[in-house]
């Protein structure tokens, strides 16, 4: 419901309804600069990305600016996005990579198939977009999703609210999982550890 009512404008979208001027670029380049630096102080995840979407909200609640970023700004972050994840991969074997690419295919399939049918489920009981529950849901990163949504012109705030909402919830939940497992495989180690150790 937070998201409900917004419209963001896509590149394949309509075209705004100006020019950005330049005092509209030097707010989103401020957001740039201001934004990482933000992010990491507020220990947000993805700080770059998280700090500096919260201050763009910031200027255009305000009314500082209404400009969207410019196409090719996009285009370059999904460029740069590509290279960075690309180069993860430099120094790995053929066999390591061809190994892990038929583990990591059978896990994206499965998640892709979970996230296709609750975004259907969704989308067929609220009349919600496919596409963007579909993003909403979809296993990829906040950044990767939401330069989709933009892509597409889809309702870009709808997806990455979700998906900060998702990475939230694991970075909360997981150190408590983390230390309950590890209690009971403690509990489970003692208990094991106490039992006499008898021959037949």
């Amino acid at each position: 419901r937070l998201t409900v009512g917004y419209e963001s404008a896509g590149l394949l979208g309509p075209a705004p309804k100006a020019t950005p001027s330049a005092i509209d670029l030097l707010w989103l380049l401020g957001c740039v600069v201001v934004g990482p630096p933000l992010g990491r102080l507020l220990r947000l995840p993805a700080p770059e990305m998280m700090g500096a979407m919260i201050a763009s909200a910031i200027i255009h609640v305000v009314g500082w600016t209404a400009s969207s970023p410019p196409p090719i700004a996009v285009a370059a972050a999904q460029l740069i996005i590509g290279a960075a994840i690309g180069c993860r991969f430099a120094g790995a074997s053929i066999s390591a990579l061809v190994r892990v690419a038929r583990i990591a295919t059978l896990q994206t399939l499965a998640m892709i198939a979970i996230s296709v049918g609750f975004a259907a489920a969704i989308a067929w009981a609220t009349g919600g977009s496919f596409v963007a529950l579909l993003l909403a849901y979809a296993p990829g990163g906040l950044a990767e999703m939401s330069l989709i949504a933009l892509y597409l012109g889809t309702d870009t705030a709808f997806v990455a609210t979700h998906h900060i909402i998702r990475i939230f919830l694991v970075i909360s939940l997981a150190p408590l999982l983390y230390r309950v497992l590890t209690h009971w495989a403690r509990i489970d180690e003692a208990s094991g550890n106490d039992k006499p150790l008898t021959k037949d």
